[in-house]
């Protein structure tokens, strides 16, 4: 599995990926977190992905943010449901990025589940703006 890093300052995005996971353990403050594949930075907000697995639910609701002080700030179930999905990305954009004519100028976070929907989120708000099926 490789290991994503995604920046998004002043609606400019770095992406990174590294072929293999740097670390098995991450401390965040206070906070000690397993299988971090996917790290996601804004100005304020810090969004960690977890490992997944598509053959159970052990990893479902792995998408969590921060702030920078370590406090838990919301997990992806609290803005689209606990349904049990697991999540295989979580993407910082823009609306502009996006292409999309969106009412949002700040942060989003796309973010696809194994089910093939795509949550596109405002992650300071913590509002779902839209849901999307994904096609085979």
């Amino acid at each position: 599995m490789s290991f994503n890093l995604n920046v998004l300052i002043d609606g400019k995005l770095l992406s990174m990926t590294a072929d293999s996971i740097p670390f098995k353990n991450l401390s965040f403050k206070a906070n000690m977190l397993t299988n971090v594949f996917e790290i996601s930075i804004t100005e304020d907000i810090v969004i960690l992905t977890t490992e997944y697995s598509s053959e159970d639910k052990i990893n479902a609701n792995n998408i969590d943010a921060y702030d920078y002080n370590g406090n838990h700030l919301w997990n992806i179930a609290d803005i689209v449901g606990d349904s049990g999905l697991t999540f295989w990305g979580a993407v910082l954009t823009t609306a502009k990025l996006l292409e999309l004519d969106l009412d949002c100028k700040g942060p989003l976070l796309s973010c696809t589940a194994f089910d093939n929907r795509t949550f596109i989120i405002d992650i300071n708000s913590r509002k779902l703006l839209l849901t999307r099926k994904i096609k085979n």
